[in-house]
């Protein structure tokens, strides 16, 4: 007999929003987790399943106990919870009803303190199987449900209403109720090919009998695996590429229990609409997924998954074909429509738009963007022609049909009916860029006019919506600022420009007069520009400590800042780093304490020791190779420079007596300091990196 227990629970339901399964379930296995836990029951491996119609784990090697506790609790002293007559006191009644006997059970221990009165217990550990019905219960209260149903009519309410329960510890049924169902032995199986209960004889048989005798797949990551294969078995016999996006891949593996891939076609006709607004309209309306030639084009051919494997797959086929015909018409209709007149008579229609309620409309944005635009362009050193023409065409496309049905695709439009309204390859271009990048690791804008474009967008919606104290809070960020934030950062460090980011911001808050702006407004931009710094150099297991020993300096430059960021990391991976991070924290504690108000003038003639003579010597030594360096933005070389100190500073320190009985000396010895410590605080305060690993 084994010394563990296997138990399955499945929760059999309508079915369940595709758009979160994913999430319920691993909240849902997640909370069974932190329930065991606490309940101090120990297993070997839990894993979930989801499927449209059922949430379910399964754990293997779940402990048949829970380990016995021993309790121990000292009480009073014995004087204290005894009279003199040896009777209980209330100090020594008011123990036994804490732990919750008798005075009489009570023990009693001696110490070097004197004697105490105590209580101990062994209390042995319940049964795994009397505690999962309420680990179950608390897990499934545990579910993160954005809006609960009710049905029939019962009082309760879940996601979607409850058809059944498996509750099976190995080979017996545990006891469960909830939505008004009893819990039983049997699953179900798919609504068409196996829509019946299909009872299990073990636990451990539940994944393997759904799948051979109930047309289910209970694994999502084996279903979304099994759909990718799928889908690139099928494309391969168009010798296409299939574009399998992931949140559509999840999203589908959501919608089906048994998937099969098919392949269907339209006719070529649709095929002179951009493919984008092709691919958007199979996407977002049929789930269906595009293919590709190799040159990029699309093809007239699609791939969807069934949710049923068909005698007649053909029947299946055309009645996909049957419903996309529509939705592509509409895009062919959207699409011939907008072009029926210039990108830019659509311009005027922006000043209807409201850009946000306290910041004028997209006809205000898009003029504010030519000045904005044409800074960034100076500062940056580039010639731009087309500037103005790219700034009040950026948001028209926002207005056509195609960008109304598809929102996703606006700035793609752009470029398309600017090349249709022959505009010049540069705007068009351009257009589209302004987006990039639309999330966390997308791709960026190419060209100078759109990286110029780009970066004045997202600095103007930064200084309007901050001017107004639209500041993002928690979870709330109904503009994007963060997603904007990380976009100039990306675009300014993985493009290498060298922009200010104060004065691009001084800028962007002077596009908008007719707000009284506070004068803080400015620093809380920069703020929570450098906060982001901070979240994205952590996303990519930058330790704090550098972050830190730059952020200090105060750099507004983004690729100045990682350019550090960089250097710094290579530094510490030199053997002379924690002792010379060391020294410059010794250093900036003995200045902290320094309040005199000397100038950085070096005395040589007061240079006695020469230790402290050689430390100066070799800062002016090396003062012109490391300004050039610096001028270079070489930092890492700059490092490795300043670490050819380490000899003398350790020197300087083991024999300098910098506290010197004679003032003169003593203030020129801080001041020879202060010349160290500046030389390298001109890259970063390394004083910080004495906590670095």
């Amino acid at each position: 007999m084994s010394d563990t227990h296997q138990f399955i629970f499945e929760i059999g339901t309508e079915e369940l929003p595709p758009t979160s399964l994913y999430r319920v379930s691993q909240a849902f296995t997640q909370a069974v987790e932190h329930e065991l836990k606490l309940k101090r029951l120990s297993y070997h491996e839990i894993t979930a399943f989801a499927s449209p119609r059922r949430l379910a784990f399964f754990i293997d090697g779940l402990e048949k106990y829970q380990p016995s506790q021993d309790i121990a609790r000292k009480g009073p002293a014995l004087k204290i919870a005894l009279d003199s007559e040896g009777n209980p006191t209330k100090a020594g009644l008011g123990f036994a009803k804490s732990v919750g006997v008798a005075f009489d059970e009570l023990q009693q221990i001696e110490t070097e303190e004197g004697a105490w009165l105590s209580f101990e217990q062994s209390i042995a550990g319940q049964s795994a199987k009397a505690l999962l019905p309420e680990i179950a219960a608390k897990a499934l209260s545990a579910i993160p449900i954005a809006k609960s149903m009710r049905w029939g009519s019962e009082l309760f309410s879940f996601i979607r209403p409850v058809h059944w329960l498996l509750t099976l510890l190995d080979q017996e049924v545990i006891a469960f109720d909830a939505f008004g169902v009893k819990s039983d032995r049997a699953t179900y199986g798919h609504r068409f090919h196996a829509n019946r209960a299909i009872p299990l004889e073990h636990a451990k048989d539940y994944e393997n009998t759904l799948e051979t005798q109930g047309f289910v797949i209970p694994s999502y990551e084996k279903r979304k695996e099994k759909i990718r294969a799928s889908i690139s078995q099928v494309a391969a016999s168009s010798a296409a590429s299939a574009v399998v996006k992931e949140d559509l891949l999840e999203e589908v593996t959501a919608l089906v229990e048994w998937p099969v891939a098919l392949k269907g076609q339209f006719e070529t006709e649709y095929l002179s609409v951009p493919k984008e607004c092709l691919i958007s309209t199979m996407e977002a309306n049929q789930k269906y997924f595009s293919l590709v030639k190799d040159t990029g084009s699309l093809y007239n051919e699609f791939i969807f998954i069934s949710n049923i494997e068909s005698k007649q797959p053909e029947i299946v086929i055309e009645g996909n074909e049957r419903v996309i015909r529509p939705r592509l018409a509409d895009a062919k209709f959207f699409y011939e429509t907008d072009k029926n007149k210039p990108l830019s008579e659509y311009q005027s229609l922006l000043k209807s738009i409201t850009f946000q309620n306290k910041l004028g409309s997209l006809w205000d944005k898009s003029n504010r963007l030519i000045g904005l635009t044409s800074f960034i362009a100076k500062e940056l050193n580039v010639e731009l022609a087309h500037i103005e023409k790219s700034a009040q065409l950026c948001k028209a496309d926002l207005v056509t049909q195609m960008v109304g049905e598809f929102p996703n695709l606006q700035g793609t439009m752009g470029k398309y009916y600017a090349l249709a309204s022959g505009e010049p390859d540069e705007v068009a271009i351009a257009l589209e860029e302004h987006y990039l990048p639309r999330f966390h690791s997308d791709k960026l804008p190419e060209t100078e006019l759109g990286i110029c474009l780009s970066l004045a967008d997202k600095l103007d919606t930064l200084a309007g919506n901050f001017s107004i104290g639209n500041i993002p809070t928690g979870d709330k960020d109904p503009f994007g600022i963060r997603r904007y934030t990380l976009g100039i950062i990306r675009i300014c460090i993985e493009k290498k420009l060298n922009l200010d980011l104060i004065e691009s911001v001084k800028q962007a808050i002077a596009g908008y007069p007719s707000i009284s702006i506070t004068e803080n407004t400015e620093n809380e931009i920069i703020e929570f520009m450098i906060a982001r710094f901070r979240h994205w150099y952590k996303t990519q297991s930058i330790p704090t400590e550098i972050i830190q020993s730059i952020e200090v300096l105060n750099i507004s430059n983004p690729l100045d800042f990682d350019l550090r960021v960089k250097a710094v990391e290579t530094f510490l991976k030199d053997e002379s780093a924690q002792s010379l991070a060391i020294a410059n924290k010794r250093v900036a504690n003995i200045l902290k304490k320094d309040k005199s108000n000397h100038d950085l003038t070096l005395n040589n003639t007061l240079l006695v020791e020469p230790e402290e003579i050689a430390l100066a010597s070799t800062l002016v030594e090396m003062s012109d190779q490391l300004e050039q360096l610096l001028a270079d933005k070489n930092y890492s070389k700059a490092l490795q420079t300043l670490a050819k100190l380490k000899p003398k500073i350790d020197a300087f320190f083991d024999k300098v007596m910098i506290m010197s009985d004679d003032p003169a000396i003593k203030m020129n010895r801080m001041c020879l300091l202060r010349h160290l410590h500046n030389a390298f605080l001109k890259i970063a305060d390394i004083s910080y990196l004495t906590l670095a690993p």
